[in-house]
């Protein structure tokens, strides 16, 4: 039997209150994923409180991740009040494809963002797929690279703004626009004061990398190039203990 009539047949049985519970204990578990438990708590969480699942898509290829971890983290750094007011209205976690695909077998190797409904079953995914400009090429200590850079980095933060945007539209509040500015400061504590699960913080300044809640830094070298403020800070997708650089 195919995964997704797995999952339909048998959360059609139990009911949608039990369905992260199975897919923890049949899943997760039995692999012992700690990944993969998290997201199927943010899941439970998400329809606990009334939430969507904002999921932020970590690349399969491990040589794509510093790139993605880097937009996320300028325009997480860096978004709007009314960007981070939107993230607040969501369970956000960092989820590889193969990961998500327990729970959403349909999304595609180059989403960036997904946004689904824990409520609703067999799920319906929004997803979003921006092609960004590749800001890495133009990374250089030259006038000419470091101006190409920085309009590189807005513009992925500005499309991960209308992305997000795009996707939040069917569950923004009537009364959203009063509500703003507070629920801007709960995203700003929740997501960029503090971990996002499936990921971690780190700076880079061109010297190493210091990922934050460990006490080492990693990969001393220099002669990256010209590191923009705006993307110092970004989301680290590997294992700090695997020392993975």
């Amino acid at each position: 039997m195919k995964r997704r009539d797995f999952l339909r047949n048998t959360g059609l049985g139990l009911g949608l209150a039990a369905l992260p519970a199975l897919i923890r204990d049949g899943f997760a578990a039995s692999a012992a994923d700690p990944e993969l438990l998290a997201l199927s708590d943010t899941w439970r969480l998400a329809g606990e409180r009334g939430k969507p699942v904002l999921v932020l898509v970590i690349p399969e290829d491990e040589g794509d991740r510093w790139a993605r971890g880097r937009a996320f983290g300028a325009w997480l750094n860096n978004a709007s009040a009314t960007s981070l007011a939107q993230l607040a209205l969501c369970e956000v976690i960092c989820a590889r494809p193969s990961q998500l695909a327990t729970l959403l077998p349909d999304v595609p190797a180059n989403a960036v963002m997904v946004l689904a409904d824990p409520k609703v079953f067999p799920a319906e995914p929004r997803i979003a797929a921006p092609h960004f400009p590749d800001a890495d090429k133009h990374n250089s200590w030259e006038e000419e690279g470091r101006v190409k850079y920085e309009a590189a980095i807005d513009r992925q933060i500005a499309l991960l703004e209308k992305s997000l945007d795009d996707l939040i539209e069917p569950f923004v509040p009537t009364d959203f626009a009063a509500r703003k500015k507070r629920l801007a400061a709960e995203a700003s504590a929740r997501f960029v004061g503090k971990r996002i699960p499936g990921s971690y913080w780190a700076s880079n300044w061109g010297c190493g990398t210091d990922i934050e809640e460990y006490d080492e830094m990693y990969g001393i070298g220099c002669g990256m190039g010209h590191v923009s403020a705006k993307a110092t800070r970004f989301l680290y997708f590997f294992d700090p203990a695997s020392g993975y650089m």
